[in-house]
Parts: C-alpha cells; structure tokens; sequence
C-alpha cells in the first residue's frame, strides 16, 4: 500500500499513476509510475511540506530540465504537470556503463561525445555536474544518462574551475569504458608540487587518478590530459574534450574492446530482434535472450506520444535532495552514428545535435569519383554511406576510407536517396525500361532482400519509420512492411511534388498536386487515409519538416509556411524574395532554409520571422544539416560551407568542382555530400 502522501499524489495527478515510491527526501520525492499504455516511468515531484526555498530549488532544477529537452536527446519527457505540484515522468535507456564495459573504440568515441555534449548543456544551463561512470547508460550507438539531481545547497562554482572539473570526470568515464575498470588513484605527488589537487563535489574520486597502461593508443594521451593533476594542464571545457575524442583519436579500429564477446542481439527494420553470430551470418530470432542489452533499453522507453526528445545534452540536473536519482534518455533519432534518411528523421528535421562536424576549418578526408553526376543526398550509418549516382545507380562506400563496397544500377536514381534501417537499405527507383520498383537490399553485399515492382514508383525518397517504407510514385503514394515488403495501401490521385514525406506520430506530411491544387497535405500512416490539406498558390517542392506538431515547408513562389500538424492550420508565412527547393531544417526554436536568391536563412520558428541570412555565391538547392552549433550546406556554385547556427557567420568553405544540389549527412565529425562533378566527398576537421 502507497504511504498516505503518495497515495494522495496519485489520486491527484493526472496522466500517470503512481506504483511505488523510490524516495522521500525532505525537497523531493520519486515515485515509480505507469502511464496509460503501459510504459513504466519514474515521477519526480516536490515534497509537499519541502520549506519554500528548497520547493523553489526543485522546481527550477525542474523547468531548465524540462525547457531543455528541445534538444534531441537530453531526456524523453513522457508527461508533466503542475498539480497537485511540479512534477516530471522519465524513462531510462541502456544498460550501465560498468556493465557493458568494456567497450569497442568506435562505440567509446560515440559515447564519450553523447556525454560530453550532455555536461556542455548542463554547464551552459549554470548547473554543476557531479557525474559517475555508474550514472552512463550504454546503447547501441551513443549514450544515455541516468542522472542525480541533487539540492545541496552549495554555492556556485568558479565557472572555469567547473568546466576543469567536468573534463576529468569525463576522462575517469572514457577510461571506465576503454578497460572497464576506473583510473587507479595515485599515490604521492606525481606533478612534483607537493600539493594534492581535491574535487568539490566528491572527496570519494580523486583528482589524482591516471591513466591506465592499457589503454588504446588512439586514446592514451586524450585521457592522460583530461585526468592532469593539474587543471590548468587539461582541456579547457568539455566540448574541447569531446573535439579531442572526435578528431585526436583519428586511428580508431572497429576492432578493440567489446561488450558481448559472443554474439549480439539486433534490432531489425521492422523493430523485432534477430541475433547476429561470431561469424557474421543471421541466426534464427529468439537465438539470443530478447529483453537485455542496450537496444532493450532503448525499445522500453518509448513513452507515448508526448515524447520529447532532447540533444546530447542533459540539461540543468544537479538539484534533487539526498539520494534521489531520476533517468534521462538519448532517442535513437538523435543518434550521433547515423543520418540514416535524406533529413536525418523521419520527420525530415535535419537536426542532429549529436554529430560534431568540422567547424574551425575543414578539409578533403577521401572523395570517391562516379563518373556521374551526384545529386542524390548520401544517407550513412556504421556499415556504409549509400548515395545515387545521376542515370548510373545506387552506391555504398565504407564511411572511413571511401571503399566501394557495393552498387545497385538503377538508371534512374537522379535527386533519390536511400533510407538506411539497420541491416538493408532501401531504394525507390524509377527505370525507363522497366517502370518503378523499391528494392531492399543488405547494407553489407548489397544483395536483394526484396523487391517490390509497380509501373507508377520511383518519383521520389522513401521515408522508413514505424516498421513501414513510405515510397512515393507519381500520382500515388505506397506503403510497404519494411520486413518483407508487402504493400500495405496505396494512397491515389495525389501526386508527389515534395523530394520526400515526414513521418511524425503517426501522419504523413507531404507537398502534392490533388487534382489541380499544389498542396501540403496530411495522411494517416495506418491506412493512407487523407487526414487534412492546405491549398497552397505554388508548387510545394521542399520537402516538410515536422516538429513540436507543426509543419514547415517551403513554396516556389518564394515563401516558408508554418502549418499546425494536427489540423493544417496556417500558423504564419514568411515572404523570401525566390523560390525555396532547399528543404527546411528544425531545431527547437529556429527553422534553417536555403533560397534562390542565394541565401540561407533562419528563421524564428515561434513568430516566422528572419534571424540572420548568410549570402552565398549562387543559389541553394542543397537542404541544410544542422549540428548544435553549425549550419551545413551546398550551392549551385559547387562550394560547401559551414555556417554558425547562432550567429550565422562563415565559418569555412569547402569548393567542388561543380554545382552541389546534394544535401549534407553530417556523423561523428565528418560531412558527407555530393558534387555534379561526380565526387562523393567526405570533409573532415584538418589536423
């Protein structure tokens, strides 16, 4: 039986119920909960008789946290309320890091960046950070973090001192997850000063802790700065730690340290689970326990439809009471590993604050040469980078040296690109000779796995979301099991004018022609079914983005409209001087679109109004690729540039040797795009 205040707490709060209590404190309380459907998550909440300063200390630690989660990836926030008291439902995601370490190389570099970028955010927030190895949480391709908000009333810290002090933890978790055991401590004095340097928050993890011998080379000297006995002697904040991660370790192998020595439990494109053996090939599915691991985590906290997912970032944590500990999560739409659809997500947002691209300068990592023009947008995870080559085909190239790893003819692969789930990728061609067909093919030989043929697909990208692929075709628009490709409906007479639909909570987003009228228009993704559409006075070229239940997309007639997702209502619209082809991209507050008239801008997503334009030398095609601090994109001119996101100054170029309609993937610190003159390229961060 609930003690008497969690029992009334549950009478009283709306949208969960309350199972259990994990702690009382004398600020806080965290109660196990359910929702309605089912999903287990954690409350926390105010105590109701906590003294007014420390209801106030909790409740701000509450809304930064909650105001945060804009950011793809700081925490899944399942539901809120205020009544009866300030309170947030959570869930958590992966299996902890002493767990599952150690880990390989390449998942240490994701993970590390995830963190790092996590304790950026809480700093930027004015939040302490006190974080342990225990307090990481591993998925398949990045990190999330269960997380103590604590009231201990301590004063702020210096702010340099604080950012020192995030940098050696950070080195302590990279360590942790290298060997799977954290840095030996040091005795003495090993910088001769005779003075041993202390941690404020924890006496219990010792400032003086190196190195351990067995580290990866790549990574010895990173980790070796970052736990300096000196602070002045390590990285300057945690950004620069995660920079040095990202690019000083440059010969990371795929090779090392791994988890699960025997075989590992996968999620296939259709969410169920397969199990992939030593050897490589598929055994058969429930081979392998299916509730444990990282992916397990990450199916189970699938909180409803009001999941907001964050950026790798947590924000504004340290300010829960004595040992209360609640979860934030990393989604995996917010993966820094992958770009795995033409704008990144399903919902065509282009925002990727997990990936850290080159900003201080940038040059030529490989370019692999076509023969054709490339105007398809390369789409990339772990196993390849997939893009179409103009009337040639579809081509996979391994993600760090360019090898080719597999092609596909298609003659007709144009503007197209690839949506990528986690072991095929999935085509939608249009052959003159043969019609249209989406084919699936394995990410590892590019051999077929299905093949679906209808005389009117291939106008269009495939969007994969939900277990399903999203094809368009000319006049209709079809919906294929991802698995096994069975049609599951066809919608008709709307013809596809977007390069690509969104996909968001359950709705299909699209720009069409229904009869004679240029639209944007919603479909339910369950049946095809039209949900609403907006009559539009222009063709709707640019392909939409959905965020936060509104729709943006750009008109030829020159303009970028801001529709309501739930009824098509126009919310406000943007007058640009030439039409907008460029695909808009969407983070929290601001939306980032290419014009004709040679300009990038970005815009306020609250009112529509400008924020900056950045000029460029031709006009923009290219859709731009966000990151959390850098705007990537192409122009017709051939040059790439990158941009910053909040003050929209150059930060450097990039010139191909022709015209570049290909949109940006940017993953772990390389940017992938292609040219017309029949260069894949891959730019990185020069050393």
């Amino acid at each position: 039986m609930l003690p008497s205040s969690a029992a009334r707490f549950d009478r009283e709060v709306v949208g969960v119920d309350v199972t259990d209590v994990l702690c009382a404190g004398t600020a806080v309380h965290v109660y196990a909960g359910r929702l309605p459907a089912g999903d287990d998550v954690r409350v926390v909440t105010t105590a109701p008789d906590a003294p007014a300063e420390r209801r106030r200390t909790v409740e701000n630690g509450l809304d930064t946290w909650d105001a945060l989660s804009g950011h793809p990836a700081i925490t899944a926030v399942s539901t809120g309320g205020t009544e009866p008291r300030r309170w947030l439902a959570v869930a958590v995601a992966g299996e902890a890091l002493p767990a599952a370490a150690p880990l390989s190389s390449e998942l240490t570099r994701l993970v590390i960046a995830d963190v790092a970028e996590a304790v950026r955010h809480a700093r930027e927030a004015g939040h302490t950070v006190a974080l342990e190895p225990a307090d990481v949480r591993v998925l398949e391709a990045g990190a999330s973090l269960d997380w103590p908000l604590r009231t201990d009333g301590a004063s702020d810290p210096d702010e340099e001192e604080a950012d020192r002090e995030a940098v050696f933890r950070l080195g302590v978790i990279a360590s942790e997850a290298l060997t799977g055991e954290t840095p030996a401590l040091v005795t003495g004095d090993p910088g001769g000063s005779g003075s041993v340097p202390e941690t404020r928050s924890d006496p219990d993890l010792d400032a003086n802790a190196e190195a351990p011998d067995e580290l990866p080379a790549a990574f010895a000297g990173v980790v070796a700065r970052a736990l300096d006995p000196d602070p002045g002697q390590r990285y300057a904040s945690p950004y620069a730690f995660k920079r040095a991660v990202l690019f000083d370790t440059s010969d990371l192998t795929r090779e090392g340290h791994h988890a699960r020595p025997s075989s590992d439990t996968l999620v296939s494109d259709d969410g169920s689970e397969t199990a992939t053996a030593d050897d490589g090939t598929e055994a058969e599915p429930g081979s392998t326990e299916t509730e444990s691991g990282p992916d397990a985590g990450a199916r189970s906290s699938r909180v409803g439809r009001r999941t907001v997912l964050g950026a790798l970032g947590v924000a504004g944590l340290s300010v829960v009471a004595g040992a209360a500990w609640v979860t934030t999560q990393v989604g995996t739409d917010g993966d820094s590993a992958q770009f795995s659809q033409f704008r990144f997500d399903a919902a065509n947002t282009g925002y990727t604050s997990g990936a850290a691209g080159p900003t201080d300068g940038v040059t030529e990592a490989w370019a692999v040469d076509t023969g054709t023009r490339v105007r398809s947008s390369p789409v990339v995870n772990e196993k390849a980078v997939v893009v179409g080559a103009l009337d040639d085909g579809f081509y996979a190239f391994d993600p760090e040296d360019g090898t080719e790893r597999w092609t596909v003819d298609a003659r007709g692969a144009a503007f197209y690109s690839a949506a990528l789930g986690r072991r095929l990728a999935y085509l939608n061609v249009y052959d003159p000779g043969d019609g249209g067909r989406v084919s699936a093919v394995t990410l590892r030989e590019g051999g077929q796995s299905w093949t679906a043929s209808r005389p009117a697909l291939g106008a269009g990208t495939p969007v994969l979301a939900d277990g399903r692929l999203f094809a368009p075709g000319e006049d209709l628009l079809y919906a294929f099991d991802a698995d096994d490709g069975a049609e599951l409906w066809v919608a008709e007479e709307l013809d596809t004018t977007s390069l690509s639909p969104a996909f968001a909570d359950g709705v299909l987003y699209l720009g069409a022609v229904a009869g004679t009228d240029a639209v944007l228009a919603a479909l339910e993704a369950d049946d095809g079914e039209r949900k609403w559409t907006f009559e539009t006075d222009s063709f709707v070229f640019s392909s939409p983005a959905v965020r936060d239940g509104v729709v943006y997309a750009g008109l030829d007639h020159g303009a970028v409209y801001a529709l309501d997702s739930a009824t098509g209502e126009k919310l406000w619209a943007l007058a640009l001087d030439s039409p907008v082809a460029s695909s808009p991209a969407v983070t929290a507050d601001t939306l980032y679109v290419g014009s004709q008239d040679q300009t990038v801008y970005a815009v306020d997503t609250a009112e529509g109004e400008k924020r900056w334009g950045f000029e460029t030398t031709e006009p923009v095609v290219s859709s731009p690729a966000v990151t959390s601090e850098t705007v990537y994109v192409g122009d017709e001119g051939g040059t790439v540039y990158a941009i910053d996101a909040e003050e929209g100054g150059e930060r450097w170029r990039f010139e191909t040797g022709d015209a570049v309609f290909s949109s940006p993937a940017v993953v772990s610190g390389t940017v992938y795009i292609g040219s017309d003159d029949g260069h894949l390229y891959a730019l990185t961060e020069p050393d």
